[in-house]
């Protein structure tokens, strides 16, 4: 009988799996994710910039009382605050030597940041001029009249006298406007100041006098 041998199944040791590939990614997208993250690393550095900026406080000058327009101020009409602002029209505190002896232009508040603008270095009544006290009541002024308002005041030529029947009329410059109470009839006093011939016709008529704005003027902290 013959014996069919089978074939022998022979291996090779040496033979190791091909190993798989993962998921490759591309250099496009690696590039897009560098990116994005450095936009977010850029924005939240701008944010807490953002935030110290805000926290950032200057001393700065503020008035410690309420002065009129006209008044020369001292080191006592002023203080010193703390305040978060890039307004570079306030005034620092190393510069209250700019402050100290100036007149205003204005009437100021109490707790109002000092402005240089608010301020000039000479007397506000002007050389050779007067200021005269009128007694007028709130329904007696056009609406803008303010501190440093150009006005003419007019007065009827029946209040002149010996005059025609023609008025008198006064160019002037508000000095300071009145504070006036509760009630449209209050009488208060404005400040003008005009030319000393101007001065007596207007005094002598008293309430008898119409003001007519010509210019507004600059008004508070502008």
């Amino acid at each position: 009988m013959d014996t069919i041998a089978s074939p022998r199944t022979t291996t090779n040791p040496t033979s190791t799996p091909t190993p798989r590939k993962g998921p490759s990614v591309s250099r496009r997208n690696a590039t897009l994710w560098a990116v994005g993250v450095l936009l977010i690393i850029v924005g939240a550095l701008g944010a807490v910039a953002l935030v110290r900026a805000g926290d950032q406080r200057d001393q700065v000058l503020v008035m410690a009382n309420s002065v009129p327009a006209g008044a020369q101020l001292t080191a006592d009409d002023v203080t010193i605050a703390e305040v978060a602002s890039d307004d570079l029209a306030l005034v620092a505190e190393s510069d209250m030597a700019l402050v100290v002896g100036s007149y205003t232009k204005t009437r100021i508040l109490a707790g109002q940041p000092v402005a240089l603008e608010l301020l000039q270095p000479d007397p506000l009544v002007t050389a050779g001029q007067v200021v005269v006290a009128i007694p007028v009541t709130p329904v007696q002024l056009p609406a803008g009249v303010r501190e440093q308002s150009v006005i003419e005041l007019v007065v009827p030529g029946s209040q002149i006298a010996g005059s025609t029947s023609d008025p008198f009329i006064a160019r002037g410059v508000v000095v300071e406007f009145p504070a006036f109470t509760d009630g449209s009839n209050t009488v208060s006093a404005l400040s003008v100041e005009l030319a000393p011939a101007d001065a007596a016709p207007v005094v002598a008529a008293g309430r008898d006098v119409s003001v007519v704005l010509i210019d507004p003027g600059t008004a508070e902290g502008e």
